[in-house]
């Protein structure tokens, strides 16, 4: 009877276990786009083509003291760095008006936050402004666990 007991006791606790693991992983894993906001003229390190991460406190702060005024969208998100971490990719110099970036759901690919991201370029044929943009879009993106965050076209 101890012995049927004790493996009773273990059944209940290894399932307690994974039931907690699994609500705490779900609820927590889930990659989601918490919130994003698109930018024509970066005003990070505009002109430069790339991808930064933000995932501290720390750096979060640093990036909002580097932001131009035009980036005061941001300025009210509070990234919770355990579970959540904020991209800024930034497309490059562009000849002129009528370019940007949107940030679509992330997925997870192993351990990999895959974020889709649609380009959008001028119409063939279009009038647009003559001058140099730099498009960036910032995301705040849930999806702990992840060790690498990578960037893909939305189209492909």
């Amino acid at each position: 009877m101890t012995r049927s007991l004790g493996l009773s006791a273990l059944a209940v606790a290894l399932l307690t276990a994974c039931v907690a693991g699994q609500t705490g992983a779900a609820a927590g894993a889930e990659p989601r786009l918490m919130d994003s906001a698109s930018y024509s003229q970066c005003p990070w390190r505009a002109g430069q083509a790339g991808l930064d991460q933000v995932r501290d406190a720390s750096a979060w702060q640093q990036l909002l003291s580097q932001a131009k005024p035009s980036a005061n969208a941001i300025t009210a998100w509070a990234p919770q760095f355990d579970v959540q971490r904020v991209m800024v990719y930034r497309a490059g110099s562009k000849p002129s008006s009528g370019y940007g970036l949107q940030v679509q759901a992330p997925i997870a690919d192993g351990n990999t936050l895959r974020v889709p991201v649609v380009q959008s370029q001028p119409a063939a044929g279009s009038f647009q402004a003559t001058l140099l943009t730099s498009p960036c879009v910032v995301a705040w993106l849930q999806g702990p666990g992840t060790a690498a965050l990578r960037v893909v076209d939305a189209k492909t």
